[in-house]
């Protein structure tokens, strides 16, 4: 029998314009094998190897790192022991200062003994009071340099006694000028200047005896240099 296909041109379907199913699928299937394989020769030539490169450079980073951990360490004990040594020094020098050998000198320019005189004659010199004590040190902070010295204040009350009521002040210069010249000034590691803390003085005439009298409150300044690890320092 012959099939004949009534529709109008316009509807009827040309067999060329098919599209064969087999070699449609194969096309995606190819497709989808190519998308595949670019997917996984990305991630395995870019972001695999780029993270195997990344963690072998962090690990080589993280070794370098442990080292200079292990030698900022290392350092941390060694402060920590050079910071107990230099409190235990600090406290060794702060009970003993050897200050026999400087309360020494200190009555021998009094007393005007050796070779201890005032640059100006008609008066004379007596200390009434003394008080020693250590000067406290500024709190340090961690990292900062440890001081390497340490203060003592040397506070003393003096009594000037002259000839002449007109030269008081003429016996204070001489007795600053004395006090610098000396042995016990120069050599026990005094600062500044002896009148630096001078800050004028009321002579008063001592009824009946022709004499002048003058009072001079003064704080002094010593300074101790500490001791290095190898030795105390005297």
């Amino acid at each position: 029998m012959i099939l004949i296909n009534l529709l109008p041109p316009e509807l009827r379907r040309s067999r060329s314009s098919g599209v064969n199913p087999v070699m449609l699928a194969a096309a995606a299937g190819v497709a989808i094998v190519l998308g595949l394989a670019g997917t996984w020769a990305w991630v395995e030539f870019g972001r695999i190897r780029a993270a195997q490169e990344l963690l072998v450079q962090r690990e080589s980073e993280l070794v370098e790192a442990t080292a200079r951990a292990d030698k900022v360490k290392a350092i941390d004990v060694q402060i920590a022991a050079f910071e107990k040594l230099h409190q235990t020094i600090t406290g060794l020098i702060t009970r003993k200062v050897f200050w026999a050998r400087t309360l020494d000198d200190f009555a021998n320019l009094l007393a005007q003994s050796g070779d201890n005189r005032w640059t100006k004659e008609g008066y004379e010199v007596r200390c009434t009071g003394l008080t020693i004590s250590p000067v406290a040190a500024a709190t340090a902070t961690r990292g900062a340099k440890t001081s390497d010295t340490v203060s003592f204040s040397f506070r003393g009350t003096f009594k000037i006694v002259g000839d002449q009521r007109d030269q008081a002040g003429d016996y204070a210069r001489s007795f600053f000028q004395s006090v610098e010249l000396s042995r016990f000034w120069r050599e026990n590691g005094f600062v500044g200047r002896a009148e630096d803390p001078y800050r004028g003085d009321t002579p008063r005439e001592i009824a009946g005896l022709n004499k002048v009298s003058t009072d001079l409150p003064l704080e002094w300044r010593r300074v101790k240099i500490m001791a290095s690890p190898q030795g105390v320092q005297r």
